[in-house]
């Protein structure tokens, strides 16, 4: 279903700039961000099933691929930016920025430089680096998420919290060949994160998201994301059994939290669900399917 602007409420709460965090927030704002804080002060886990942190998952070690696109695009764009944009852009690589991403529109605790206040040349390298980190249809997501949001800013008229270009990106490290380092981009809908080390990468936390996610008005009029995802979905969806659905459908209502948002990278996601080996082949073929839309 493609939407149009008549189909579009906005929410009733005050107008909040992304750029910068006010001292008046609303209450429930005050109430995340606090919580925020407390969950980013917690020493690091990550996704387990049961909080306990199963050791040796991950191991260094040569893949025989190259980083290099990666380390030269990120070189290029800190190479463009002026002093202060630079100082913003530039963090540790033990900084605890990596936790401070948030997927919601307004201000939370961003960081970075903002891709808004570049010039289109520096912008351009941005893209570059986002591009070269990412699979071609991960690229195209992405800005499309981008482009999406510039359809929310049109449709609401919210200049002060939604648009294409309010995205932070942040070097962690310096780039190189050998030490680790890693860089992030930060805003509504699209938080993407990479760790370099050698020839390994590593891509998460990502988060990608759009509301709504087809349009057929504005600037970027016919935009449609997340369709191999909804279509593979369902046609799994429509192969299960009775007794298979009682076990997939872990939940009649649908939480009004992500699962694993922002602020909760300690999240222990217990195992639910059909077990992949009680799926018929057609079903695991479609779920491979379904999977390599994330990953590839």
């Amino acid at each position: 279903m493609t939407l149009q602007l008549r189909d579009f409420q906005v929410r009733n709460r005050p107008v909040m700039s992304v750029r910068e965090l006010s001292d008046d927030l609303p209450e429930q704002f005050k109430t995340n961000l606090q919580n925020a804080h407390v969950q980013v002060a917690e020493p690091f886990q990550g996704l387990t099933a049961d909080g306990l942190v199963v050791p040796g998952l991950f191991s260094l070690g040569k893949t025989g691929l190259s980083n290099a696109g990666i380390q030269q695009a990120a070189s290029a764009l800190l190479g463009s930016l002026g002093p202060a944009q630079r100082e913003a852009a530039l963090f540790d690589i033990d900084s605890d920025a990596w936790r401070r991403w948030c997927n919601i529109h307004p201000y939370m605790m961003r960081h970075g430089s903002l891709m808004e206040d570049m010039e289109s040349q520096q912008r351009d390298l941005a893209l570059a680096l986002l591009q070269s980190s990412l699979s071609d249809s991960g690229y195209n997501l992405s800005r499309d998420i981008m482009h999406l949001n510039e359809t929310i800013r049109e449709i609401t008229g919210s200049d002060d919290e939604l648009g294409e270009w309010l995205y932070w990106v942040s070097i962690l490290g310096q780039p190189s060949a050998d030490e680790p380092w890693g860089w992030q981009i930060d805003g509504h809908h699209l938080n993407v994160n990479f760790l370099v080390v050698g020839d390994q990468l590593v891509a998460t936390p990502m988060f990608m998201g759009s509301e709504p996610v087809a349009v057929d008005i504005g600037k970027y009029a016919g935009t449609r994301v997340f369709q191999s995802e909804e279509g593979i979905a369902l046609n799994l969806a429509r192969t299960l059994s009775a007794e298979q659905r009682c076990k997939a459908i872990i939940d009649e209502n649908v939480p009004r939290q992500i699962f694993t948002g922002a602020f909760r990278d300690n999240f222990e996601m217990r195992y639910e669900g059909v077990r992949f080996d009680d799926l018929t082949s057609q079903q695991q073929a479609l779920m491979f399917d379904l999977i390599g839309t994330y990953i590839n």
